[in-house]
């Protein structure tokens, strides 16, 4: 019986890989986080991708990090060797991290990240109780900007709708954060087995420098603090607009929503940096996605410098 639902299973799995192209659009989902968001800190660093299981599998993923990140080669724990890595024999010293997943709805899958040498790191994909299972290797380089490239080539060809990549920190992490502080653009790209091409960009601050010159802002506002988000035929639904004392390369407007008692960060506006008046129309869309009804606050946070006082608005149905 158990036989049996494996194979239930696998063949329902390679059936919606199938069936994928059909309906199929690239549209991956991706969160980036690391903890700390210090200065010259080696972080924890967590990747989270996601995607609806008709969309087409991806098949490479690259995680593009700006000038200032360096690699570390997470000196405290020792190589796995390729070959162990494949057969599930790598010693715990060698272990940097651990992914967990899913394929389609009910499907999970979870496993341990390996550290394979000096700038590389690996996983080995086990699904259905080990009825598909593959060794996923990923390799971290140095850009001509330099900049770093963490890489991961030939992912499962199979209904995957998250992936999330957990690297430890401190000895065992394999990059340090910038020294200076500021608002650090990082990218996720992603190529899919028809070849389509998606990026999906996180802004990453890093704060608690000292001696960084404040920026001061005032007179932040709303034209309207309740309006419904979306496109209209009457245009845009709000204007936001404030005073800075200086000029900044950008500025970030960071949306935080009420849910459960609890204020949670929804995403970044990325506007202009100019000193004196500054002026953003919105619809109450972040990155393409509508926001849904209830409250919400934003911040206004020149970059380099820390928030301002906070505005509420709330998104009507």
């Amino acid at each position: 019986m158990v036989k049996l639902a494996r194979i239930a299973g696998l063949v329902a799995a390679l059936c919606l890989v199938a069936a994928a192209p059909a309906h199929a659009g690239f549209f991956p989902d991706l969160k980036v986080g690391l903890a700390p968001m210090t200065p010259g800190a080696s972080p924890a660093l967590t990747v989270v991708m996601a995607q609806p299981a008709t969309d087409t599998a991806i098949e490479r993923f690259t995680l593009a990090l700006p000038p200032g990140f360096t690699a570390t080669g997470a000196l405290g724990a020792a190589p796995c060797p390729v070959a162990s890595l494949k057969t599930g024999t790598c010693q715990p010293a060698s272990q940097i991290g651990a992914f967990v997943g899913r394929l389609g709805a009910t499907v999970p899958f979870t496993g341990a990240i390996h550290k394979t040498g000096p700038a590389s790191f690996g996983m080995r994909f086990s699904v259905l109780d080990g009825a598909v299972t593959q060794t996923i290797e990923g390799l971290l380089t140095k850009r001509a900007n330099g900049g770093l490239d963490m890489k991961l080539d030939q992912l499962p060809a199979l209904p995957m709708t998250l992936l999330a990549l957990r690297f430890w920190g401190g000895g065992h992490s394999l990059i340090a954060t910038p020294q200076q502080c500021g608002n650090y653009t990082i990218d996720g790209k992603f190529t899919s087995r028809l070849g389509e091409l998606a990026i999906d960009r996180t802004l990453m601050p890093i704060s608690g420098c000292t001696g960084v010159p404040a920026v001061q802002v005032a007179n932040v506002r709303l034209t309207d603090r309740r309006f419904k988000a979306g496109g209209s035929i009457y245009g845009t639904r709000t204007v936001i607009a404030w005073w800075a004392s200086r000029a900044v390369d950008h500025t970030d407007l960071r949306i935080e929503r009420r849910k459960r008692g609890r204020w949670r960060k929804v995403g970044v506006l990325v506007a202009t940096g100019n000193a004196g008046d500054n002026v953003v129309r919105w619809d109450g869309r972040l990155k393409s996605h509508t926001l849904k009804p209830g409250r919400y606050r934003m911040r206004i946070q020149p970059a380099g410098s820390e928030p301002a006082k906070r505005v509420r608005f709330r998104i009507l149905r």
